[in-house]
């Protein structure tokens, strides 16, 4: 029957604390480079330990939720390793969205407070009347693990069952909705993606996905559960595949996630210093495949954003011309189902609907716990 289950124990660290072994065991070593500065790990770390201290004093802790309007680079990653130390719901939103969506979910969502930067409050709704902090980013500041520890102290140990993040539907099929992911299946995706791919591959990962959506968890997990760099692609929304080519080859990138759209606009031959392509987001096609993979290793990923970005890979893709392209296996501690309308399984190639499961599967949608 089509029934498939990924390999896995379902005992997955937090998130954040495959992030601090990997900060102990390379604390030198550049964790971001952005076009505002490059930080090594020994100072992201300090600068989410500050971030969750800040958060903690003020009381805001577990299931409570940290909208973050942040600039894409050094600061947003800050923000959302210190919402999630700090056992707190980080809500990410794009900067460039329009107004209304950011009103939308700031209403929705109600959160606990708002963390921004100066330049970036001017873009938070007239109409929101909750909380802002501004996040203290200067490395010579970093906070000293004393006031973490003791702003801690009352703090029950963290469960995997709690809350870690909250991203939104595009509305593509209705009104966008909220999903909350659970920090197991935050922790199960980093595990995943740190035992899947080789510190070759993630020596230096290109974060091109807009912090709306949750395709950047996967960028950082890919990156900062591994030891590699985080090479953040900047938001200018004039900036064109050429530009993108000439970013991949100076940042000398390893490893992209990109949507088969933009690959399409990508010459295999200008970005000779990538060793692998994830194509996600859209369905991936035989060209692409042919096109590529000749020349590098090639992924096609695919996952519901209700699921915890990724829940299956398919990591053999030759070129064939063929199309569809398989999904592929699932990921550690997630099944993929292939069901009749009355959720009986389909024989081995027989139509049916997909269904997934394990640990990656969202709570619920933000407003509707049924």
């Amino acid at each position: 029957t089509t029934v498939r289950r990924g390999k896995g124990d379902q005992s997955t660290p937090l998130a954040y604390e495959l992030f601090e072994t990997a900060a102990a065991r390379r604390p030198n070593s550049v964790a971001i480079t952005s076009n505002r500065r490059q930080i090594s790990y020994f100072e992201l770390q300090a600068l989410a330990s500050r971030t969750a201290a800040t958060l903690l004093a003020f009381g805001i802790g577990r299931e409570d939720i940290v909208a973050l309007l942040l600039p894409r680079d050094d600061r947003l990653v800050a923000g959302i390793l210190g919402v999630l130390k700090a056992q707190a719901v980080f809500l990410a939103i794009d900067p460039s969205y329009p107004a209304g969506r950011i009103d939308m979910m700031l209403r929705t969502s109600k959160p606990a407070c708002l963390l921004t930067v100066p330049d970036l409050l001017s873009r938070a709704p007239a109409g929101y009347d909750g909380r802002r902090f501004l996040l203290n980013d200067e490395v010579a500041d970093a906070a000293n693990p004393y006031e973490l520890q003791t702003a801690q102290s009352g703090q029950r140990p963290p469960s995997p069952h709690n809350a870690a993040y909250i991203v939104y539907t595009s509305g593509s099929t209705g009104a966008p909705k909220g999903v909350i992911i659970e920090q197991r299946g935050l922790g199960n995706l980093w595990a995943y993606l740190a035992s899947h791919f080789s510190p070759e591959e993630t020596r230096a990962v290109i974060q091109f996905a807009s912090p709306g959506f949750d395709a950047i968890v996967w960028e950082i997990g890919m990156c900062l559960a591994t030891g590699g760099s985080l090479c953040m692609y900047g938001s200018d929304v004039n900036r064109t595949a050429a530009d993108l080519e000439t970013y991949i080859r100076e940042a000398d990138a390893t490893i992209a996630t990109l949507t088969p759209s933009v690959i399409r606009q990508l010459d295999p031959r200008g970005v000779a210093s990538l060793r692998t392509l994830v194509s996600a987001g859209e369905e991936c096609s035989g060209d692409i495949v042919d096109a590529w993979s000749r020349e590098h290793k090639i992924i096609n990923a695919y996952g519901p954003a209700e699921a915890t970005v990724c829940v299956t890979a398919n990591e053999r893709l030759i070129a064939s011309g063929r199309t569809p392209i398989a999904l592929g296996e699932p990921i550690s501690n997630a099944s993929i189902y292939v069901l009749d309308c009355h959720l009986l399984p389909r024989p081995t190639g027989a139509a049916g609907e997909l269904y997934v499961g394990g640990v990656g599967v969202g709570r619920c949608y933000v407003g509707r716990p049924d």
